[in-house]
């Protein structure tokens, strides 16, 4: 199944948006919650959303250890949706 307005997918757009921002711990909780919607659902990212996951996949690696961006993954894999609106949310007040 190929869903573009899945929330999950969105979120990777929120993603590199915190990577802009310098905020790449949280990036990679987004980017970590994301896969895991994927695998939980099944779904696939449409193209334009494919193209957004793979800047943010390769970027990552270039601004975090592969320790923390392993940690920080899996912190956001494990995240429920409002905490992830709360991340969001945070990020918009500043």
């Amino acid at each position: 199944m190929q869903i573009e307005g899945s929330l999950a997918w969105g979120i990777d757009h929120v993603a590199e948006w915190f990577g802009r921002r310098g905020d790449w711990a949280d990036a990679a909780r987004l980017h970590g919650w994301s896969n895991a919607m994927s695998a939980r659902r099944g779904e696939q990212r449409g193209p334009a959303i494919r193209e957004t996951h793979a800047r943010v996949s390769g970027a990552l690696p270039r601004h975090l250890a592969a320790a923390e961006l392993e940690r920080f993954t899996a912190e956001g894999a494990a995240l429920d949706e409002d905490a992830v609106a709360a991340m969001i949310l945070r990020a918009c007040a500043v």
